[in-house]
C-alpha cells in the first residue's frame, strides 16, 4: 500500500492492479495546510505495507474509490477521526457515530483540534486561510450575525454556506 497526499487517499494493489482509494466519510488537512503532514503520516504508519481490507460505497469524479479501510478489522477512516488527524465530511457521511468521535476528539485539543483556528479541508481548498475569513464570507453573502454561539438550530440559518460553517467550525451537530 502507498500513500499520496493528502491524508485521505491511498494507493493499494491487487493482483498486480493499482487502485487510488479515496478514504470515505472523512477529510484530512491538505498538505499545504496546518496538520497536513501530520496527518498524512499518521495514515502513513496504521497502513504502510499492510494487508488492508476495503469496504467500497463509489467511485469519485477522480475515478478514485471511496472506501473505508480495515486493518485486522480496526476502521482505519474512523481511527484518524478519534486520533485527530480528520474531519467527519458531513456532506458524505454515512456513519453517524463519528460525529461523536470527531466531538471528542475535539474536546481533548489534540492534533488537528490544538489549533483553535482549524479550517477545514474542503474551506481550504476554497482558499478559505482562517475562521475568520469563512465568518466574514458568511455574513457578507447572508447578513447575518455569524459568531459561533449566536446560532444553534437549522431554522435559524438563512443558507446551506452558513449552517456548514455553524456545523463545521463551531462544533454543532
Amino acid at each position: 500500500m502507498g500513500l499520496y497526499s493528502p491524508g485521505d487517499t491511498v494507493k493499494v494493489s491487487s493482483n498486480g492492479e493499482d487502485f487510488r482509494v479515496r478514504l470515505a466519510q472523512i477529510g484530512t488537512p491538505e498538505r499545504n495546510q496546518p496538520h497536513g503532514s501530520q496527518a498524512t503520516q499518521a495514515l502513513e504508519a496504521m497502513v504502510l505495507m499492510k494487508q488492508v481490507g476495503l469496504t467500497v460505497t463509489d467511485v469519485d469524479r477522480y475515478g478514485r474509490l471511496v472506501a473505508t479501510i480495515y486493518i485486522d478489522g480496526v476502521d482505519v477512516n474512523g481511527a484518524l477521526v478519534v486520533e485527530s488527524h480528520a474531519w467527519v465530511y458531513r456532506q458524505y457521511m454515512t456513519d453517524e457515530t463519528l460525529l461523536d468521535d470527531e466531538s471528542k476528539a475535539r474536546e481533548a485539543r489534540m492534533g488537528l483540534w490544538a489549533d483553535s483556528n482549524a479550517v477545514t479541508p474542503w474551506n481550504w481548498r476554497r482558499g478559505v486561510r482562517s475562521p475568520a475569513a469563512v465568518v466574514s464570507k458568511v455574513r457578507s453573502n447572508n447578513r447575518n450575525n455569524a459568531a459561533c454561539g449566536s446560532k444553534r438550530y437549522c431554522g435559524e440559518m438563512t443558507s446551506c454556506k452558513e449552517a456548514m460553517y455553524f456545523l463545521n467550525s463551531c462544533g454543532l451537530s
